[in-house]
């Protein structure tokens, strides 16, 4: 539950403007806009992300684009087959590849809010799921080089190699389409993906690749004020300390981790917490004190822990391992 939990919170924010939901009248009429100028692409947004909407039921959104509604009869109509359809057969990318976005991030937020309210009727939100990836990867088929649908697939196959249950893709098949994906991004798009990037790359093995995009991620986190800028120096030591451990150097995996630990934070460092994969390692490897120090480092940041830093640090002093949960994921 808690995993679903904050994978929902995390697709609640992963939205950069907000979505109007629109009734089927409209969405006739805004059909109507897009087929007579095609050239449109924020109709086309609009279009793509209510036929998700309706496809998933959704009645109601509220701050930071969060399902406030869900209508089990509206997701099981005959406009939302018709929006089925249209994202299956639509040449139009700008409809496909934001509808198709839109049904992954709003499809665990449904199913967040069904489980949270007790629905009776439920909505076929794994289908959405499905919907969207294909709709997603025909979208990008239909025009490869844009940077903005390659951007929203980095995350979905990272998550996906990540789970067992949702949608799972082998970790090399993942991380061969990654590696595709961000060579075409540039500027802000690609910094804000390096560091997923750069744990993908560590988990399918490809070692010089992670520690390229780790490298990469610290010489671009030059603004202190960037919101992404504490994730960065966060994650390109913990990928560098991770590649320094695969490859027998435990100093230099220990600097690293002790180098993450000193990140200025971000909303989700403070709020979520640290990435515990390194630390993780390091104990596995002998290295108690690296990670008790490391512990107290993460304590200028990360305010909301509740208690569980001092929890692993008591289970690592009694002789054995914490289980971190979520923190492996993040």
């Amino acid at each position: 539950m808690r995993r679903l939990l904050l994978t929902v919170a995390f697709a609640a924010g992963s939205w950069a403007q907000s979505v109007s939901i629109l009734s089927q009248d409209q969405i006739q009429e805004l059909e109507n806009k897009v087929a007579q100028h095609p050239e449109d692409r924020q109709s086309q947004k609009l279009l793509g992300q209510n036929y998700a909407a309706f496809i998933l039921g959704i009645t109601a959104l509220g701050t930071y684009n969060t399902v406030e509604g869900v209508d089990a009869s509206k997701a099981a109509s005959s406009f939302a087959q018709h929006s089925r359809e249209m994202l299956s057969t639509s040449s139009l990318a700008g409809v496909v590849a934001e509808g198709g976005h839109a049904l992954w991030d709003f499809s665990f937020q449904v199913q967040g809010y069904e489980v949270l309210k007790q629905a009776r009727d439920r909505v076929q939100y794994s289908d959405a799921r499905t919907l969207g990836v294909q709709a997603l990867d025909r979208a990008i088929l239909l025009e490869p080089k844009n940077a903005a649908w390659r951007s929203y697939r980095i995350p979905i196959l990272a998550l996906r190699s990540n789970s067992r249950t949702t949608m799972p893709v082998d970790t090399a098949d993942a991380y061969t389409q990654i590696k595709q994906d961000l060579a075409v991004l540039t500027g802000a798009s690609r910094y804000n993906l390096l560091a997923s990037v750069a744990k993908q790359a560590v988990k399918a093995g490809a070692l010089d690749n992670a520690a390229s995009y780790a490298q990469e991620l610290l010489q671009s986190a030059n603004d202190p004020k960037n919101c992404n800028y504490g994730n960065a120096i966060f994650f390109g030591n913990m990928v560098l300390g991770q590649v320094a451990l695969r490859r027998g150097d435990k100093d230099q995996a220990r600097s690293h981790l002790l180098a993450a630990g000193k990140t200025s934070g971000s909303p989700q460092l403070n709020s979520f917490g640290p990435n515990m994969s390194l630390a993780k390692d390091l104990l596995e490897a002998g290295d108690r004190q690296a990670v008790l120090e490391f512990f107290e480092l993460c304590r200028s940041f990360w305010k909301m822990d509740r208690g569980r830093l001092q929890d692993w640090a008591n289970q690592i002093n009694a002789g054995s391992t914490p289980d971190f949960g979520a923190n492996l994921a993040y």
